[in-house]
């Protein structure tokens, strides 16, 4: 890391140490500082949860001066770095993955075509894209959850080096639910009405943790209690449509998380619900992150929610990756039309008063995408070429790739 990373880092222990000092609530470092400052100074989780037990350190031994305090700051920081450098191997690879959909006559329609991306441990990775972009087919696609009619044409799904497509039934329920978790958008239909919150949520812990009934019901009110339910034991025996919206997606994250998944994919789980819940559910996700190693593929359209959680952006459009860097990068200097279209169509706190910029027309149906670039008729900037020529996603700069001839 530069020198002046370990400056805005070092500003930032002197920053909480006055806000400590002054105030005496050591939780506002987590919400001021953890959350809005390194997360946007290119630290990953792991990096932050290193920081958290360093900070830590120095409030027990808050007598020593400043000088040696950066002494032992900086002592931290070369072993964190250390550390961090071993933890960077991908745990789930995308590799050309074309998912197909059939219609009686066997016509193929391309619903995710040839995409390639791969999430690295303690990783936030978010897709996002209009709906109908082919976010969610992508996430059913990697959990073997398409319905009868869809299925993997072509391509690779790596998790720890196992290739998942092609897997039989058994094989992937081993996976599913134990290793990979997920979240889906709406909650309501996603639990069975007619069986208990508790019985939903044992099943899966019986199966993947190999543990008996009554220890089952132990660890699903842990769970229940850690995604913010003050009485487990009730809502253990409750039936989903006697939950409000928020408490079943927190049904839902205790269900995904209960057998310590290592990756999460949650398909659009703030979406259905209130800005209140919104910012609980987001904080549940945080804290969990925190406390374990696991990584999440979070598909939403939301921008600001991506700004708060991700590492890393990825952006779809019409089943292709038109656009993928890290979320500083896509914020401040994305390329492609299309990310800077949705970009200037989300409303700004700050600033000037300007008039929204909505991208006009649709997004092309599936089986109907053109032969050139599939955003060109939508483009402000499209030229012939664009219209004739099907771009390829190039790397413009390091970790930062691009679908267009333009760029």
């Amino acid at each position: 890391m530069t020198k002046n990373i370990i400056k805005r880092w070092w500003n930032a222990v002197c920053e909480y140490s006055h806000r400590l000092l002054t105030t005496g609530n050591k939780s506002i470092f987590k919400k001021t500082i953890l959350v809005y400052y390194i997360r946007f100074h290119y630290f990953n989780n792991f990096q932050i949860k290193m920081y958290k037990e360093f900070l830590k350190k120095l409030v027990t031994t808050w007598s020593i001066n400043l000088k040696m305090r950066q002494v032992h700051y900086l002592h931290l920081f070369n072993r964190t770095e250390m550390k961090v450098s071993s933890m960077q191997k991908a745990i789930l690879e995308v590799k050309a993955l074309k998912t197909v959909f059939k219609d009686k006559k066997k016509n193929e329609k391309v619903i995710v075509d040839g995409i390639d991306f791969e999430i690295g441990t303690n990783e936030v990775v978010a897709l996002v894209g209009e709906s109908g972009c082919g976010k969610s087919m992508t996430s059913l696609s990697l959990m073997q959850l398409l319905p009868q009619s869809g299925e993997i044409a072509s391509g690779e799904v790596r998790y720890r080096g196992k290739n998942l497509v092609g897997l039989n039934k058994k094989e992937m329920a081993e996976v599913r639910g134990g290793k990979l978790s997920m979240i889906f958008q709406e909650p309501m239909t996603s639990l069975n009405p007619v069986l208990t919150i508790g019985f939903q949520l044992t099943e899966s812990i019986t199966k993947h943790l190999k543990v008996s009934k009554v220890e089952a019901v132990k660890i699903a009110e842990d769970w229940l209690r850690r995604v913010g339910f003050p009485e487990p034991t009730r809502i253990r025996k409750e039936y989903p449509h006697r939950l409000s919206g928020g408490m079943r997606q927190r049904v839902m994250l205790a269900m995904a998380m209960s057998c310590k998944p290592d990756l999460l994919i949650a398909d659009e789980p703030t979406t259905a619900l209130d800005v209140t819940i919104q910012a609980q559910v987001l904080d549940l996700i945080r804290n969990l992150l925190d406390e374990t190693d696991m990584s999440v593929l979070f598909i939403t359209h939301d921008l600001g929610v991506v700004a708060e959680m991700a590492n890393r952006v990825i952006v779809m459009y019409a089943g292709q990756i038109v656009e993928t860097a890290d979320v500083r990068t896509i914020f401040t200097s994305a390329q492609h039309p299309y990310t800077k279209g949705l970009l200037q169509s989300t409303p700004r706190m700050s600033g000037a008063i300007e008039k929204l910029q909505p991208i006009p027309g649709t997004v092309p149906p599936a089986g109907a995408f053109p032969e050139g670039c599939r955003f060109a008729e939508r483009c402000p900037v499209a030229t012939a070429t664009c219209r004739d020529k099907m771009p390829e996603l190039r790397e413009i700069n390091s970790g930062h790739k691009v679908r267009c001839i333009l760029v």
